[in-house]
C-alpha cells in the first residue's frame, strides 16, 4: 500500500488483486446469510475497490492496512443493507479480519458500469470506458500515441445496445492500477484544518456585520472575561478538531477518548459553580440569565451554520464511517468557532452565563450535527 501511494502501479495492481479475493470471500459469506448471491457479492467487491481507490489519501501509513480496509468494507456492507432494506439481521459488528479469507473466482457484477465509474476523475473514467465499452485492450489504451486522440475517441463513444454495460472485477483492477497517481500525505488533516480556519474567519465576519464588537473591550475586566470565553471555546475546538481528523479516516486509532471533549465543559461548569457559591443566592438568577441569554441562544447556532457547512465539505472529501459521531463532532467544532466569534460581541461576563448559554448552544450545535451527519456525510 505504501508503494502504491507513491504511484507504483505494479504494487497497486498486486494490492487490489489480493484485496479483491479477500473481499469476495468476505461478502459472499456475509450476503449468503440474507439469501443474496455471488453477483451481489461481486457488486460489493467492485464498490469497495472503487472506494479504496478514491479514498487512498485517507490511509495513514503509520497504522496497519487491515483495519482501514475492514472498516471501509464493513461501512459499505451496512450501507448496502440499508439501501436494499434487508429485513434479515447480519452480524456485521464482529471484528472479522478481511485478510483472513480468500476467493479467487472472478465474476461479472450487475453494476451499471457507467454509474459505478461516474465517481472517478475524468481521464481515469475515460480510459476504462474505452477499454471495456469500446473494446480496446488495456495495453492499447496505455500505449496510445496521442492522448488527445484517445480522449476524443472516448468522447465519441456511445453504447450500441440498451443492455447495461458491466465489468469483471479483474478488468476494474487492471484499469484502476493502470491510472494510479501519487498521493499527497497529510491531506486529510490539512484540508480539515484549513476548512475550520476558513469557517472561523467567516464566522468572525458575520459577527462583525450583524452584531458588532462590544464597546467596552478596552477595559481590563472585559478583556479578562473575553479571554476566558475564548479559552473555553478554543479548548472545545482544539480537542474536537483532533478527534474529527481521526474520525475522517477509516479504521484509524482514535488516540483520544470521546470523554476528553467533555473536559472543557466540566471545567467551565466548575468555575461557574464556584462563582455562584461565592455570591448571594439573590444574584444567581441574574448571573445565569444575564441580559442577552436569548440573543446568545439564537446567535451562536445561526453563526455556526457556515462553519458547519465548510467543515462538512472538508470531511466529505475524506472517508468517515461513523456518520452520527462525525457529524456531531463537526457540529461541536462549528459551535465552538461560532462561540469564539460571538464572544467579541457579548457583554454578559458571568461564568455561570458562559457555562449555561455558551456551553448549551455548543451542545445544541453538536446534536444538530449528529442528526444531519448521516444525511450529509454518506459516501
Amino acid at each position: 500500500m505504501v508503494a502504491s501511494l507513491d504511484g507504483d502501479a505494479a504494487a497497486y495492481r498486486s494490492l487490489l488483486d489480493q484485496l479483491s479475493r479477500r473481499l469476495r470471500a468476505y461478502y459472499k459469506g456475509k450476503l449468503a446469510r440474507v439469501g443474496r448471491g455471488a453477483t451481489e457479492a461481486e457488486d460489493m467487491v467492485q464498490e469497495v475497490l472503487l472506494a479504496i481507490h478514491l479514498k487512498r489519501h485517507t490511509y495513514d501509513t503509520a497504522e496497519p492496512l487491515t483495519p482501514w480496509v475492514h472498516t471501509i468494507a464493513r461501512y459499505k456492507l451496512i450501507d448496502y443493507l440499508r439501501r436494499t432494506r434487508s429485513a434479515v439481521s447480519v452480524p456485521i459488528d464482529e471484528n472479522i479480519n478481511v485478510a483472513a479469507q480468500d476467493d479467487s473466482a472472478d465474476a461479472e457484477s450487475s453494476h451499471d458500469i457507467k454509474k459505478l465509474l461516474g465517481r472517478l476523475p475524468g481521464k481515469v473514467r475515460c480510459a476504462i470506458e474505452c477499454v471495456k465499452l469500446e473494446g480496446r485492450s488495456a495495453a492499447a489504451s496505455r500505449n496510445q500515441g496521442s492522448r488527445s486522440t484517445f480522449t476524443a475517441g472516448c468522447a465519441r463513444w456511445r453504447p450500441s445496445s440498451r443492455r447495461r454495460p458491466t465489468m469483471k472485477t479483474d478488468d476494474l483492477v487492471a484499469m484502476l492500477s493502470a491510472n494510479v497517481e501519487p498521493i499527497e500525505r497529510g491531506l486529510v488533516a490539512r484540508t480539515i484544518s484549513i476548512a475550520v480556519t476558513a469557517g472561523a474567519v467567516i464566522a468572525l465576519g458575520l459577527m462583525l456585520v450583524g452584531l458588532g464588537v462590544r464597546t467596552d473591550l478596552t477595559t481590563t475586566r472585559a478583556a479578562i472575561f473575553l479571554l476566558l470565553k475564548i479559552v473555553f471555546a478554543l479548548a472545545v475546538v482544539g480537542v474536537a478538531l483532533r478527534y474529527l481528523t481521526r474520525l475522517a479516516r477509516p479504521g484509524a486509532q482514535q488516540g483520544i477518548s470521546p470523554f476528553t471533549i467533555a473536559v472543557p465543559f466540566a471545567a467551565i461548569a466548575l468555575l461557574g459553580a464556584i462563582s455562584m457559591g461565592g455570591a448571594p443566592s439573590a444574584h444567581w438568577n441574574r448571573m445565569i440569565l444575564g441580559d442577552q441569554w436569548l440573543e446568545c441562544l439564537l446567535s451562536i447556532p445561526i453563526i455556526a451554520i457556515v462553519p458547519f457547512a465548510v467543515t462538512i465539505w472538508a470531511v466529505r472529501r475524506a472517508a468517515p464511517t461513523n456518520l452520527v459521531r462525525t457529524g456531531a463532532v463537526a457540529g461541536l467544532i462549528a459551535g465552538g468557532v461560532s462561540a469564539i466569534a460571538y464572544a467579541l460581541h457579548c457583554t454578559d461576563d458571568s461564568l455561570p452565563f458562559v457555562a449555561v448559554w455558551y456551553g448549551g448552544t455548543i451542545v445544541l450545535c453538536t446534536l444538530a450535527g449528529a442528526a444531519l451527519g448521516p444525511r450529509l456525510l454518506r459516501w
